[in-house]
């Protein structure tokens, strides 16, 4: 009998956790986003003011991209020059709150990672507090900042765990 109710004992332990294992797999992503990693991607074709962009991220449930890993950093720089548009992507980082300290606009927790600046570092010209990704010759893949309110192109992020 005693091991019988072992068997039960596994077999009820089994079933408990075996759930949580199964939905811990990551999902695949919605059509038209990119799988990276645990996160999909979106990568605009209309192009919107960085609070604009924003709010269309939260419309489908997912925030401008916080790239928070250097292999993020180097993955969303590459897509862009992919993307073969010439064009800049609007991403989550923000120095609206305190100038010169960049954050991500979702989170407010600092960007700790190298970002691939162009010409050496944001330069605040004109009050540029966002933040993005050149996708045209000579800084393609580059990081720039710039006016929240002119418009760009944007990338959404969410996760798919």
């Amino acid at each position: 009998m005693g091991g019988r109710v072992g068997t039960q004992g596994v077999f009820v332990y089994l079933v408990y956790w075996f759930p949580l294992l199964y939905f811990s797999e990551a999902l695949p992503c919605l059509n038209g986003w990119v799988s990276y990693q645990e996160k999909c991607y979106f990568f605009s074709e209309h192009t919107d003011s960085w609070f604009g962009a924003s709010a269309f991220c939260q419309a489908f449930n997912s925030k401008l991209a916080e790239p928070k890993t250097q292999e993020e950093v180097d993955f969303l720089s590459q897509q862009t020059v992919l993307q073969g548009n010439n064009s800049a992507y609007n991403i989550g980082v923000t120095d609206l709150f305190l100038e010169g300290d960049w954050v991500y606009a979702h989170s407010r927790t600092p960007v700790e990672v190298a970002l691939p600046w162009t010409n050496g570092g944001p330069d605040n010209y004109k009050e540029e507090d966002c933040v993005e990704i050149a996708a045209f010759p000579p800084y393609s893949g580059q990081y720039a900042d710039k006016s929240c309110p002119l418009p760009s192109k944007f990338i959404c992020e969410y996760s798919r765990v």
